[in-house]
Formats: structure tokens, C-alpha cells, sequence
């Protein structure tokens, strides 16, 4: 059976950018079921209809983006909400992350990889833009410590295939790009997430790089092959 398309709400001040975003967003999956142009009018839409699964965000339609959030999320705490932005920006991510966004996915992807974004959040995960050197800017700069295997304070350390897939999670790639690179399956990524969030004790993905930047991770020594 078919999953049923998530009904998602557009929060653009620009009529076009909206109209745009409507003819990428696959329509299997994602229908546009109402539109706003302020954080008022898409606060007014979620409490007339409790059925949004999705609000899509976009940066220039709010000034304090973690008030924004959390308004819609007293209105309706089941709607994912995600932030559309023009690119990387170190202030709003720490604004995107101190809302709860359920994501922070820039324009210039393709919008393949969009609506892979999306599928994502829908299926709970939290996505970010986890370049290293984003990540160091909004922990200003507390992730400089020397590089070297990853210890653990319980004395384990993560797996070769773990700290392969933590790189992964750094450069912001889903777990079917991690199985198609790493030459395994999508089910053996979960696999090792599963594991590798539970030793660093993380709730999901963001959190993740957050933490291999803190512990002097290096996303390059994973790639050379270096087993922790």
C-alpha cells in the first residue's frame, strides 16, 4: 500500500519562491496543502487544522527563528518544522538547533536530495548540514583539540565501520548515500548507527558530529583508514 503524501505548509514571504518550492516538492510524497506568508498567518492555518505534517520554513519569514518554531510547536507539536535556507549560516544554525528544528536543508541542493531531506525528518531523523567546519564555527571554535583515535570513557572504542559512517554523518550524507559509498546495506547502516549513537551516548545524527568535533574527531583520518 502506498504511503500517503504529508500534508506540508509552505511559510515564504515570497509568492514565487512558494511557487517554485510547489513544483519541486514531488507530489507523492509532499502536497501542498496550505501556504503563509508570516509566522502569524501559518500559526492561525495549524490551529484551524491540526492534519500538517510538515512546515517548511523559510529564513527571510522571521526574524527570531527559535520564537518561530516554538510557536508553531505549541500550536501543533506533532508538525515537523524544517528551515529552508539561502546557505550555510553560523547564526542560524545555532538559532535552528536552539528551536528544536526537526532540519536545516540549503536551497542549492538538488531537489532530489530535498525531498531525501524531508523523507528523513519524516521518519524522525534530525537533519543538519554537519560540514566540520560549520559545526566548529557554532561551538565557536571548542572542537580544536589534537586529532587521534576516539576514546571512549568507558574504555570502548568505536568500530573501523563506525568511525567510517561518524564521517559520513559529518559531511551530512543519509544513509542510503553511506551504504552506496561504504558498499553495504541501508539495513547494515542502521546497524551500526544504532550502535555508534548508543556508545557516544547521542539521540540522533546532529548530535553526533557535534560530539566527534568536541572529542577532536577528524572525518579525513576515518577516510584514510585509521581504526579507532
Amino acid at each position: 500500500m502506498a504511503a500517503v503524501p504529508v500534508d506540508t505548509l509552505l511559510l515564504d514571504r515570497n509568492t514565487l519562491s512558494r511557487e517554485c518550492l510547489k513544483q519541486l516538492l514531488p507530489p507523492a510524497r509532499f502536497v501542498v496543502a496550505a501556504e503563509a506568508s508570516s509566522v502569524d498567518e501559518a500559526e492561525s492555518f495549524l490551529r484551524e487544522r491540526r492534519g500538517f505534517g510538515l512546515v517548511l520554513l523559510d529564513l527571510r519569514a522571521t526574524e527570531d527563528l527559535a520564537a518561530a518554531a516554538r510557536r508553531l510547536r505549541e500550536v501543533s507539536p506533532g508538525t515537523k518544522v524544517v528551515l529552508l535556507a539561502d546557505g550555510m549560516d553560523s547564526l542560524r544554525l545555532r538559532e535552528a538547533i536552539a528551536g528544536a528544528l526537526d532540519g536545516y536543508v540549503c536551497k542549492d541542493r538538488p531537489s532530489a536530495a530535498l525531498a531525501e531531506a524531508l523523507h528523513l525528518v519524516m521518519l524522525g531523523e534530525t537533519v543538519y548540514p554537519c560540514s566540520p567546519d560549520m559545526l566548529m564555527s557554532m561551538l565557536g571554535g571548542r572542537a580544536g583539540r589534537p586529532p587521534g583515535r576516539i576514546g571512549l570513557p568507558n574504555g570502548r572504542g568505536l568500530s573501523q565501520r563506525e568511525t567510517e559512517i561518524l564521517a559520513a554523518l559529518m559531511r551530512g550524507e543519509s544513509n542510503k548515500q553511506i551504504a552506496r559509498e561504504l558498499g553495504i546495506t541501508e539495513a547494515t547502516v542502521k546497524v551500526h548507527l544504532k550502535g555508534l549513537l548508543r556508545k557516544i551516548k547521542a539521540s540522533n545524527r546532529t548530535q553526533a558530529a557535534i560530539w566527534a568535533l568536541e572529542n577532536g574527531f577528524r572525518e579525513d583520518l576515518a577516510r584514510a583508514g585509521m581504526a579507532a
